[in-house]
């Protein structure tokens, strides 16, 4: 072995073997190739952020999404990460990590059998709707335009006041 501040070099009698950075960083506990690294280091290292999105909805649902990855040899299939990760949107947290617990057991690890666990087994998100005493205040909300249209009475009245004689 022969190091110095920036690399270390592997000889096996007098031939270069592995050329490896020195590791500076306190937080990094080793170096090592990415060839020899376990499956389960890669994904963290490489998606560790679709890890830690899932892990806040389950740990069935983490389990899940390394399972996605790790098939993956290399090719991360994004819209069924992405898919797992946005049901939140429409089932709450429980729901999803059981539905994605009962798809590990049955070894069907893919999106369809999630969604259709769900169905069966969980109930959707209540949208909120105004109560009737809340009155529609924008013209987007009564139908009448988009986010930024404004009734013409509105128009007619700003010119009004622009065109009369103080």
């Amino acid at each position: 072995m022969i190091a110095n501040s920036e690399k270390v070099s592997i000889y096996v009698k007098g031939r270069l073997l592995e050329v490896y950075e020195r590791v500076t960083d306190k937080n990094q506990t080793k170096a090592c190739k990415d060839h020899y690294r376990e499956p389960w280091e890669k994904t963290l290292s490489d998606h560790g952020h679709y890890l830690k999105r899932a892990a806040s909805l389950g740990p069935h649902v983490e389990q899940f999404i390394s399972h996605v990855l790790a098939r993956g040899e290399g090719f991360v299939d994004t819209k069924v990460v992405w898919g797992i990760l946005s049901l939140d949107k429409g089932y709450d947290a429980s729901s999803i990590d059981k539905a994605c617990q009962s798809a590990l057991e049955l070894g069907q690890v893919n999106m369809k059998t999630v969604r259709q666990l769900l169905k069966i087994m969980a109930e959707p998100k209540k949208k909120s709707k105004p109560s009737g005493d809340e009155k529609i205040t924008t013209a987007a909300e009564a139908g009448k335009g988009g986010k930024f249209a404004r009734s013409m009475s509105e128009y007619k009245r700003h010119l009004q006041l622009v065109h009369s004689k103080p």
